[in-house]
C-alpha cells in the first residue's frame, strides 16, 4: 500500500458535516505477486497496482494502461478534497457516466473508495427545495410542514419568502439567512422541505494511513469469519 502513499495528493478533505456511509458493498480484494513492469509498456506504477488489487475487475484489459478510465479517475480521487459526483467525473474525464459508476462500485468494494452525501452542498440543495415546493405548494405549506416555523426565526422566515415571493431567491440568500442554524437543523430543514442531498466519492479516510488501516480491519472480520466457520466444520465432522 506504500504506492498509496507516495501518490497521495489530499489534505484538509473533512467536510463540516460528516455522515457515515450507507450501504456499504462486500470487500473483493485482489491478490497478485509483485512483478517489474516490462519495457515498452503501456501500463504505470499506479495501474499495476489497481490491477493487482482488484480494482479494475477481473480481467483489466485495456483499463490496466497508464490512460485508461479507471486509471484517470483513481488519480483525481487521489488529489481531490471534496467528494467527487458522477456529473463531475464524467465532465472532468469526457465518459459516460454509466462506466463511471461500474469504475466507482468497483473502488467502493475495495475499500478504497466510500459514497457519501456532499454536505458540501447542502445550501444548493436547500435553495433547490425551497424554490421547487413554494413553487408547488406555496407559503403556507412552506411555514406549517416544510419546516419554517420549526427551525427558522420570524426574521429568517420573511426574507427568505419574500424573496420565494418575487421569484429571487439565490444560493447565497439561503447561506446568509441559515448561517446561524447549524448543520443538524439544515439536515432536518431539507428533509422536511422533501430535498435530498446529491451523492459523491472520495477515498476513504483522511489520509493514506487511514485507508490502509480501514482495508485492514475490513479484511481482518473475513479473515476472522472464515476462521470460525472452519472451525465450526471441524468440530461438525468431529
Amino acid at each position: 500500500m506504500s504506492l498509496l502513499e507516495e501518490n497521495w495528493k489530499r489534505d484538509d478533505c473533512r467536510l463540516a458535516l460528516e455522515l457515515p456511509e450507507e450501504d456499504t458493498p462486500s470487500l473483493t480484494l485482489g491478490v497478485v505477486d509483485h512483478r517489474p513492469l516490462t519495457p515498452q509498456t503501456s501500463e504505470s506504477l499506479l495501474s499495476q497496482w489497481l490491477g493487482d488489487f482488484g480494482l479494475l475487475g477481473e480481467r483489466p484489459g485495456k483499463e490496466i494502461n497508464a490512460d485508461s478510465l479507471s486509471c484517470k479517475l483513481f488519480e483525481i480521487l487521489l488529489s481531490r478534497n471534496a467528494p467527487l459526483s458522477l456529473d463531475e467525473a464524467a465532465a472532468l474525464l469526457n465518459g459516460p457516466k454509466p462506466r463511471i459508476g461500474r469504475i466507482l462500485e468497483r473502488f467502493r468494494a475495495s475499500g478504497m473508495v466510500e459514497r457519501v452525501a456532499r454536505t458540501d452542498r447542502l445550501s444548493i440543495s436547500l435553495w433547490s427545495a425551497m424554490m421547487a415546493q413554494y413553487q408547488r405548494r406555496g407559503e403556507d405549506w412552506m411555514l406549517k410542514k416544510g419546516g419554517f416555523n420549526r427551525i427558522l426565526n420570524e426574521t429568517q422566515q420573511s426574507k427568505l419568502i419574500q424573496k420565494l415571493k418575487k421569484n429571487k431567491l439565490k444560493v447565497e440568500d439561503v447561506e446568509s439567512q441559515l448561517k446561524d442554524v447549524n448543520s443538524k437543523q439544515q439536515m432536518l430543514l431539507l428533509n422536511l422541505l422533501g430535498g435530498r442531498l446529491p451523492l459523491g466519492h472520495r477515498l476513504s479516510g483522511e489520509t493514506a494511513e487511514d485507508v490502509t488501516r480501514r482495508i485492514n480491519e475490513r479484511l481482518d472480520k473475513v479473515l476472522r469469519r472464515m476462521r470460525r466457520v472452519a472451525e465450526l466444520l471441524v468440530s461438525a465432522q468431529g
